[in-house]
């Protein structure tokens, strides 16, 4: 079955525009496109068991966007930007983004991009994957700076899987553990970190370099 894409692109849009190199795709089909943020936000809330994918062909540059991003949620969604800032990418992964991209260096690249959000991981282009190397090589430098001190390095495998998306049974599955225990974890986790629930957690995990992959 093929992925279903969403797009959003407004008149100041992303080069190469998206649409023409998804409709090529066998392996991808194009649900929608509009200009509108609106109506973007709308029928993505009324579409969702029909969209596997939500790309933002724009720049995150206003609340507006990234409460998109927020709200889509379970859909998954790739921000395709010129604007790399580091406030523009740590936003959309905040608000739940799976992957940022600022330029694109193939119509391969693409299409690989969107297949791995899709499957639940992350793609980032070399620009900004160096980006956060650099913000994640900083807690390695300055080791008081870490996030979450205070997890074990179990609590902290957990942690990692809950932002790539796995359920509880996922991760027992995974990790070989009963699914109480993976629970008990949870609550020892939320309650380490303040989080009052499990998209909480996984805000202030991906925003702390938690739980995220990157492909060029």
């Amino acid at each position: 079955m093929p992925t279903r894409v969403f797009i959003y692109e407004p008149e100041s849009s992303f080069q190469p525009k998206p649409g023409p190199i998804i409709a090529q795709s066998p392996d991808l089909q194009l649900i929608g496109t509009t200009k509108n943020l609106d109506r973007a936000s709308y029928l993505t809330r009324f579409m969702d068991d029909r969209i596997d994918v939500m790309l933002l062909s724009c720049a995150i540059t206003s609340k507006r966007e990234i409460d998109v991003v927020r709200h889509v949620q379970p859909i998954r969604t790739l921000v395709l930007s010129h604007t790399h800032d580091d406030d523009a990418v740590i936003a959309a992964l905040s608000a739940g983004a799976r992957g940022y991209m600022s330029n694109i260096p193939s119509d391969l690249g693409l299409l690989r991009a969107i297949k791995l959000v899709e499957s639940g991981g992350a793609a980032f282009c070399r620009i900004v994957a160096h980006q956060l190397t650099e913000y994640f090589a900083s807690f390695h430098r300055y080791p008081g700076h870490a996030p979450f001190p205070d997890l074990t390095d179990r609590e902290r495998e957990i942690l990692d899987l809950i932002a790539r998306g796995l359920s509880n049974r996922q991760i027992s599955r995974q990790l070989v553990v009963a699914d109480k225990t993976v629970r008990n974890h949870i609550t020892h986790i939320f309650a380490k970190i303040a989080a009052p629930n499990r998209a909480a957690a996984i805000v202030k995990a991906r925003n702390a370099g938690i739980g995220i992959n990157w492909a060029p």
